[in-house]
């Protein structure tokens, strides 16, 4: 059995060393303002109580002989009067909260090991408006800038991968923002209501984001999806209501609800064939020059589903290669009298997009369809006639078609001999042509010419009656 006496100082050692060991591993305290603490030879700032007034802080590179390395949640939270904060190089990591609501902070400048600004970081940091990002970053938490008012221009650095849920909504003056190609995901909201935004390019590297990506961003005109994401999501575009052009992949195959709602400026938006499935309401209250969508989205009853009620509805399928189709025109070639109708036409016909006919280089006015048609030719009607389409980027002209108007023929019918008295144009060649039923005809003679505007033949008729007309030869 132990003795009593072994028992206390083997507990009295057993304590002894816990608190030795306690004391070393973490000990705290307070230089001015600011309250610190000690843990395994590395310091960190606590907090630096509300009450301080100053509006320039350097937090120290050492404390008692420990390097500092991370600031604390919430540690410098509610320090309205912080201007400017000087961070030590030898900082690693920030807690939740760190700066929210220093709304007098003007610039910071973040350390390189540090890799997360983490959630609610500089949250209603109002007048916020540089930030130096550290290289290694790779993760923006929830919140993290939201309520930054005055953040105008941002790049961020390379090693970023992930922007996690409404890390910008409400930078109301943030006008771009440049994201690097090793992003892989946004969460929801990230720029909402950055009213000031007015372009975006998302890398192909990001594979998913989040609903209300950009809801309520008024002042957004153009926007390039990813070609890596399936689906464009709830809410995306809601209230956009300037988004003027919106580059969609052909990797997209669903459009979720509300995604385009009060979209009030598209122009041309395009929905490639590769979208299967459009949730009801993906556009609802928003309104197009015209739309290219998939057919199996055209009957009345789809477009009502999918809130597309008035906009000039095209086929997607003309997309597909639409600057290298071959366009024909037919006929080629046609011989046609003076008075005489005219018509042509285009092979494919691509309904809903712009036409116009030309001839002879020169637009045709009020020929704005497939076919071109001429109620009454005259000699100005001769000449080179071809078509051009456009889709609103691409444009493509079809081949040449020829036009020649003749004089019209004039048929005489005779009994006996005489002598005709036939129009013509001067130092052209004609062929004489003999019928007795109208319908068919024979050369008579050899071409004739003619250096005036008329022609003097002597026929004589070889039965009852015979009928003669003037045909102008073609080179």
């Amino acid at each position: 059995m132990t003795s009593p006496r072994i028992q206390y100082i083997g507990i009295f050692l057993f304590l002894l060393i816990t608190c030795e060991t306690s004391i070393f591993a973490q000990n705290s305290g307070m230089i001015g303002r600011m309250v610190y603490s000690v843990r395994d030879g590395e310091a960190t700032i606590d907090k630096l109580h509300t009450d301080y007034r100053g509006t320039i802080y350097n937090v120290p590179d050492v404390i008692n002989g420990s390097p500092v390395t991370s600031i604390g949640s919430s540690a410098f939270s509610g320090c309205s009067q912080l201007i400017q904060i000087k961070l030590p190089e030898t900082l690693k990591s920030i807690g939740e909260s760190a700066f929210l609501g220093c709304e007098k902070l003007v610039s910071i400048h973040l350390p390189d090991p540090i890799n997360i600004i983490p959630a609610n970081c500089f949250q209603r940091c109002r007048v916020l408006r540089n930030i130096t990002f550290p290289m290694k970053l790779s993760v923006i938490g929830r919140r993290a800038f939201a309520e930054c008012e005055s953040l105008k221009e941002l790049k961020m650095p390379d090693a970023l991968k992930a922007i996690e849920y409404s890390a910008f909504e409400g930078c109301v003056t943030l006008t771009s923002i440049t994201l690097p190609n090793t992003l892989k995901s946004i969460e929801g909201s990230v720029f909402r209501h950055c009213s000031s935004l007015e372009s975006i390019i998302l890398p192909d590297s990001i594979n998913d984001y989040g609903t209300d990506l950009f809801k309520d961003c008024s002042n957004l005109k153009e926007v390039f999806l990813p070609s890596a994401v399936s689906s464009i999501k709830n809410g995306t575009f809601w209230g956009c209501t300037k988004l003027e052009s919106v580059w969609i992949p052909d990797t997209i195959s669903a459009i979720h609800s509300y995604a385009f709602y009060n979209c009030a400026s598209l122009s041309d938006l395009r929905i490639p064939n590769s979208v299967k499935s459009i949730l009801d309401n993906a556009f609802k209250d928003a309104r197009f020059d015209k739309i290219y969508l998939p057919k199996i989205f055209h009957s009345p009853s789809e477009r009502q589903r999918i809130g597309i009620l008035t906009s000039r509805i095209l086929d997607s399928e003309i997309l597909l290669n639409f600057d290298q189709q071959d366009l024909v025109i037919s006929p080629a070639l046609h011989h046609a009298q003076v008075g005489d109708s005219f018509n042509l036409s285009s092979v494919p016909v691509y309904d809903g997009l712009d036409y116009q006919w030309y001839q002879n280089g020169l637009p045709i006015p009020f020929s704005n369809s497939a076919k071109l048609q001429i109620e009454s030719l005259t000699f100005e009607h001769s000449g080179d006639f071809f078509l051009e389409i456009t889709d609103g980027e691409s444009t493509i002209r079809s081949s040449t078609a020829n036009l020649v108007v003749h004089e019209k023929a004039s048929i005489y019918g005779i009994r006996t001999a005489v002598q005709l008295s036939l129009r013509v144009i001067p130092d052209r060649l004609y062929r004489i042509q003999r019928s007795a039923d109208l319908i068919n005809w024979k050369t008579d003679g050899e071409p004739v010419s003619s250096e005036l505007n008329q022609l003097s033949v002597f026929k004589v008729a070889d039965s009852k009656q015979q009928f003669f007309r003037l045909v102008e030869i073609v080179p």
